[in-house]
């Protein structure tokens, strides 16, 4: 067909393993550069000021939201199967956008001022939405296998939090990197969208116009939202292995880029 490709999933296999993995030891050195800045703050945390700072209504929202969706709509058991990776890591993410904002964050001079790296602040903060957001998307999902019947708990936990990890680096980098929260929130959903609705186009073998053939073809393992049954067992832990870690890599961008703190506060760019 003109103006058309068809590139098989075998035939790009290789490729796109090669790809994941870059992507993954990228992020080993995004850690590893995180690192010594973690240590030099060393049992500093803020648990509580850092609690006290959340909005639940978001996460009690998310919750209602999924149960309701759960126990009230008529879906089929594949579609079922699939409501808490659609709903908790989109909840989570928007969440996420508002937790460092540095236009919002009112004493953003004290916090650069203290001995410790604010990165500190965004950590505490995350972990205390994440823990919350795990709750709810456990809950979920139990309540999901006992309503289909499906007995695949590993692979229903595998459904939900690699889209969580991807979305949630998706918001906080963009937060940080405009400065606005609601851009963040903006740019995740028109994220969540592409991935969430256009599903099985990434995957190779679907036609798709040019000059997007030319790699269309090795973006499956980035799609957060491929369905399990469509691919290989071994193909479909290369997916979730490779969402996971293009996450984490813009989640330690975002937590590198704030020991620079005359950006932090400032947004100048050297």
């Amino acid at each position: 067909m003109n103006g058309f490709t068809l590139v098989s999933l075998s035939e790009s296999r290789s490729t796109a393993a090669v790809l994941t993995l870059l992507i993954a030891l990228w992020g080993v050195w995004n850690i590893v550069q995180v690192i010594p800045t973690l240590r030099t703050a060393h049992g500093r945390f803020a648990w509580n000021a850092a609690f006290r700072m959340q909005s639940w209504l978001p996460t009690l929202g998310g919750a209602w939201l999924l149960g309701a969706v759960i126990l009230l709509n008529d879906y089929a058991l594949e579609d079922k199967l699939r409501l808490v990776e659609m709903i908790v890591p989109l909840v989570m993410a928007a969440q996420a956008a508002f937790l460092f904002s540095p236009e919002d964050e009112a004493a953003l001079e004290v916090e650069l001022a203290c001995p410790r790296p604010i990165g500190w602040v965004l950590i505490e903060r995350l972990m205390i939405v994440l823990a919350a957001q795990t709750v709810v998307a456990l809950l979920g999902t139990a309540l999901t296998l006992a309503i289909t019947g499906d007995s695949d708990v590993v692979l229903a936990v595998l459904r939900w939090i690699p889209p969580t990890v991807m979305l949630t680096g998706v918001a906080v980098y963009t937060t940080l990197q405009s400065r606005v929260a609601v851009f963040g929130v903006a740019i995740t959903v028109a994220v969540w969208g592409i991935f969430a609705f256009a599903g099985d186009a990434f995957l190779p073998g679907q036609p798709i116009i040019e000059p997007l053939d030319k790699i269309q073809p090795f973006l499956w393992p980035f799609q957060p939202y491929l369905k399990p049954g469509r691919l290989e067992l071994g193909d479909y832990l290369l997916n979730r292995f490779g969402v996971i870690a293009l996450g984490i890599n813009l989640l330690a961008l975002a937590f590198w880029g704030l020991r620079r703190e005359e950006t932090v506060l400032l947004g100048v760019k050297r």
